[in-house]
């Protein structure tokens, strides 16, 4: 189970060029971006990033000694944050660019949906997805996936 973060920043480091491998782990650093106190401390974001969060998982024993095998349901929030500098209304000429941030979105997907963990017994499935904008021209698209793990606590 702590393997899967490392799983899933590989797989989107080596599969999605335009992120340069600028994929991490979530801690908070978009939302530090608009503190300015010494608990805000963090190094720069270079946009576009992915953000890789795993905020919960549900287990149940299976068996084995003890109860030492488990099978978890976990959820997994992947965020692509963009900054949106262009003017996309409809005579900018730049319009196109939403598209573009759209097409990057789905891009994540199509490489996220379906993928098979080491260790699990079901690949990631998308359950819920939003987008939210942030002050400095800054978009996050939000992706969560669900998918069963299976532990055995003996085993290192």
């Amino acid at each position: 189970m702590e393997t899967l973060f490392n799983q899933i920043q590989q797989l989107v480091a080596d599969k999605i060029e335009w992120l340069d491998r600028n994929v991490d782990e979530d801690y908070g650093q978009l939302d530090m971006l608009y503190r300015d106190d010494e608990d805000s401390d963090t190094y720069p974001l270079t946009f576009p990033l992915v953000l890789i969060n795993i905020p919960d998982t549900s287990w149940t024993s299976m068996g084995g000694a003890f109860g030492k095998v488990q099978s978890g349901t976990v959820t997994v929030s992947v965020k692509l944050a963009m900054d949106c500098y262009d003017d996309t209304h409809f005579t900018s000429g730049t319009a196109d660019k939403a598209q573009e941030r759209a097409d990057k979105v789905h891009e994540l997907h199509s490489l996220l949906q379906g993928w098979m963990p080491m260790h699990s017994s079901s690949p990631l499935d998308r359950k819920t997805s939003r987008s939210q904008t942030m002050t400095r021209g800054i978009k996050v698209y939000e992706l969560n996936y669900e998918c069963r793990m299976i532990e055995d606590a003996n085993q290192i």
